[in-house]
């Protein structure tokens, strides 16, 4: 069985979700370039996970890696070990201006742009 995708029009450019979208406890994703020519994609899922967790009033909104998370680690989960903070996971912080995740189709969306970008190239 042959699948088929919608046509659609993209924008040139992806937009990142404004920080009054996030919920926290919702999955979203980074979508970042290992290179210049933005062909190699790498895609990053977080859970977000709250704002100014570290320093009240700083601005900054907070993510975790997906896969602590769902293995049931928080960030305010107690670690009295320093050795032990890596088992909390990865976190990423950004400005709550520039939180700089997607929802789900954004993301679909910022790879549909790479692989046009990619096809292009082959093509040319």
């Amino acid at each position: 069985m042959e699948l088929r995708f919608e046509t659609r029009g993209l924008p040139p450019r992806g937009e990142y979700l404004k920080s009054t979208d996030l919920c926290e406890g919702e999955a979203y994703f980074i979508v970042d370039y290992s290179d210049a020519a933005l062909l190699i994609p790498q895609l990053t899922p977080v859970v977000f996970v709250g704002r100014d967790i570290e320093t009240r009033g700083s601005g900054k909104v907070y993510f975790q890696d997906i896969d602590s998370y769902i293995s049931g680690v928080r960030l305010e989960d107690p670690h009295p070990d320093a050795d032990r903070d890596a088992e909390r996971g990865l976190v990423y912080k950004f400005a709550e201006d520039q939180p700089a995740v997607f929802d789900y189709e954004g993301a679909v969306d910022e790879l549909l742009r790479c692989y046009l970008r990619r096809r292009e190239i082959k093509t040319s």
